[in-house]
């Protein structure tokens, strides 16, 4: 379980979904956003939040490209492994032992390392939500938030293109 948070953690991360788990963030996390099935951990209102000022994007991107070289490092003494360990604790009243933040850490790594991996097939395919999603979207009567979505994708493959050559 505490793998799979990890991984999810490192989705959060790649998303900017800023309030489930504060990895790369500085609030308090809202872990009521993880359900634990018998399956195993499920995100729950997950969102891409995008950055479109430049400087504000150079230092996220610099966060999420620092906290996947800690997790491949599994350094449980970094502020970013102290954020999740404090927001478990105080989300769940569980204080973790530096075995069970190694093994969330090793989770968010197995994620970042599988996106370096796959980078080409990652953004060409991100790239391609866009025509997928106007085709399914595109004649709501609603803002479904298609104005957005080229803002969103391009900042996706940034983050993928990031972790692709972090350390």
């Amino acid at each position: 379980m505490l793998h799979q948070l990890g991984s999810l953690i490192a989705l959060d991360c790649v998303l900017n979904n800023v309030d489930r788990a504060p990895a790369i963030w500085h609030n308090d996390g809202n872990l009521s956003n993880v359900m634990v099935t018998v399956e195993g951990v499920v995100g729950i209102d997950q969102q891409v939040n995008a950055i479109s000022d430049a400087s504000g994007k150079e230092r996220y991107l610099k966060s999420l490209a620092d906290f996947c070289g800690e997790s491949a490092q599994g350094s449980t003494t970094t502020a970013s492994a102290k954020r999740i360990a404090t927001a478990i604790q105080d989300n769940c009243g569980v204080e973790l032992d530096e075995t069970s933040l190694q093994t969330i850490l090793q989770g968010a790594a197995t994620v970042f390392r599988r996106i370096k991996e796959s980078k080409d097939d990652l953004t060409t395919a991100i790239k391609a939500l866009d025509h997928k999603m106007r085709g399914i979207f595109g004649r709501a009567s609603a803002d479904v938030g298609l104005p957005q979505l080229e803002k969103m994708t391009d900042f996706l493959v940034e983050c993928v293109e990031t972790l692709a050559s972090a350390s």
